[in-house]
């Protein structure tokens, strides 16, 4: 991928210039930044293109994003159908070894195993079901699930390229606190609502006043190519946006200033169909995104599943036009793949 910054509209360039103003002049006075904004991004917001196009409208606000489906309630799945995998080593995979194991699995265009697992050929129905839900609607799907303890996991079309959208927004974020772990006192109500409500304006402000640097890191470190830092909404993987969470997993578990406050913004992310559908038996971490564009369309949740002493990384990446229902048998057919990798 090129490292093309984006080219914004003049009126995204102007209204971002002000805010950024603001906030080099907060940084300067050493005083929090407050800033006054919608509820939600405005309608018709622009966002930069990640490869050097005129810019275009991204999310929209509350009252005009798309409605989650009742996500169908957490059940408890069936006997197993999966072949056995290997006995599974007491201690835990280290995140280096979690990161080898994300970089070497084979991807392809039917559901394949990550690790030791054993997924078995044909795959199974409720799964085969699930993603021929979404392709028998015209669109691409790409998935990955990886049990965090063990590396074993499940994925599909991991390596096809999809439109971000909104679902770099919480990696960005995590990059700046880990970094700059005064922002929390700073920065918290902008990179809160950048996070959990995905205001397109804040994170404009934030990129423009913080730059690519500590997103860089962060790449090097996920092991993910850095180009993609200097793109505001780039195209990326579900490979690749496993191996985000997996180093934004490392940061909100790990201990440092401010870090539960942070952590705080994914547990709720607006529009998350993980969220939607944990929300009464687990915790989660996530951060969606959704555009509905004839260039690119997406709708994408990811995040950390904290499935008690079982903790996953869960990926879908599609290219449907901001529409949340593609989601709703695939997730919790995940969840219930899961449930076999423990098996």
């Amino acid at each position: 991928m090129s490292k093309n910054y984006s080219k914004r509209s003049a009126l995204t360039i102007f209204l971002s210039g002000l805010m950024t103003g603001a906030i080099l002049f907060s940084m300067a006075l050493s005083t929090p930044l407050e800033v006054v904004w919608g509820e939600q991004a405005a309608v018709g917001a622009v966002e930069p293109r990640g490869s050097g196009q005129s810019a275009r409208s991204e999310e929209a606000g509350s009252a005009n994003r798309p409605a989650l489906a009742n996500m169908p309630r957490l059940e408890v799945a069936p006997e197993p159908t999966i072949t056995s995998s290997p006995s599974i080593r007491s201690e835990p995979l280290t995140i280096e070894e979690l990161k080898a194991v994300l970089s070497s699995f084979d991807a392809g265009s039917e559901p394949s195993s990550i690790g030791a697992f054993a997924l078995g050929h044909p795959a199974p129905d409720f799964l085969t079901a699930a993603i021929e839900d979404i392709e028998e609607r015209g669109y691409n799907v790409g998935f990955v699930v990886m049990d965090i303890n063990t590396g074993h996991g499940v994925a599909y079309n991991a390596d096809e390229v999809f439109y971000s959208a909104s679902s770099i927004k919480g990696h960005y974020v995590a990059s700046l606190v880990s970094e700059r772990p005064e922002l929390i006192q700073l920065q918290a109500d902008m990179m809160r609502a950048t996070v959990k409500d995905s205001n397109n304006d804040t994170y404009f402000a934030l990129r423009l006043g913080y730059g690519d640097a500590p997103f860089t890191q962060w790449c090097e470190e996920a092991e993910v190519d850095n180009d993609l830092a200097g793109v505001w909404f780039p195209h990326y993987s579900a490979r690749d946006l496993a191996k985000l969470w997996l180093r934004t997993y490392e940061f909100l578990a790990s201990e440092g200033e401010g870090i539960t406050e942070a952590a705080s913004w994914y547990s709720e992310s607006f529009n998350s169909p993980i969220h939607q559908y944990f929300k009464e038996t687990y915790k989660v971490h996530t951060k969606p995104g959704w555009i509905a564009d004839p260039q690119d369309s997406a709708t994408v949740d990811a995040g950390i599943v904290y499935a008690g002493a079982s903790p996953y990384i869960m990926v879908v990446m599609t290219n449907a036009p901001a529409d949340f229902s593609v989601m709703e048998a695939l997730v919790p057919a995940l969840n219930e793949i899961h449930g076999y990798l423990l098996a």
